[in-house]
C-alpha cells in the first residue's frame, strides 16, 4: 500500500476531528485526540508511520492508543514492536508483557517477547 499517502490522509482526518491548526505537529494533533472512538485512526496512522520507518512518530501514536483504550492489547504490542525496531529492548519487553496481560494467548506478543528477551540477553 501507499503508506505515505495514508499518513497524509489520516493526519488530515485527525486534524479536522481535533480542530488542530494546520501548523500543529503530529504530536500535538495526536495529543488533542481524547475520544476513544478515534483510537483506530490513531493506530492506523502509527502503523503507516512505522511502515515508513518513522519509529518515534509511530511510538507517539501507539502511546496515545494505549491511553485512549488501555484494555486493548494491540496498542501495547504495536508500541513494543516499535520499541524493538528502535533498539530499545527493555521497553519492548515491558510492553509485550502489558499486551500479554490483556490477552494472554496473543501469539504475536508471545513470539516477539521471546525474540526481545533473546536480543536483550545477548546485548
Amino acid at each position: 500500500g501507499d503508506h505515505r499517502e495514508a499518513i497524509i490522509c489520516l493526519r488530515k482526518v485527525l486534524s479536522i476531528v481535533v480542530c488542530s491548526s494546520p501548523t500543529s505537529t503530529l504530536e500535538e494533533t495526536v495529543e488533542l485526540c481524547v475520544d476513544p472512538y478515534w483510537e483506530a485512526t490513531v493506530f492506523n496512522l502509527g502503523h503507516a508511520l512505522r511502515k515508513t520507518r518513522q519509529y518515534q512518530a509511530a511510538a507517539t501514536c501507539y502511546a496515545r492508543c494505549i491511553s485512549l483504550c488501555p484494555d486493548k492489547c494491540s496498542g501495547y504490542s504495536a508500541y513494543a514492536f516499535t520499541c524493538q525496531m528502535m533498539g530499545k529492548p527493555d521497553f519492548a519487553v515491558e510492553f509485550y508483557h502489558q499486551a500479554l496481560s490483556c490477552k494472554p494467548d496473543d501469539n504475536f506478543s508471545t513470539e516477539m517477547l521471546s525474540r526481545a528477551l533473546g536480543s536483550h540477553l545477548s546485548a
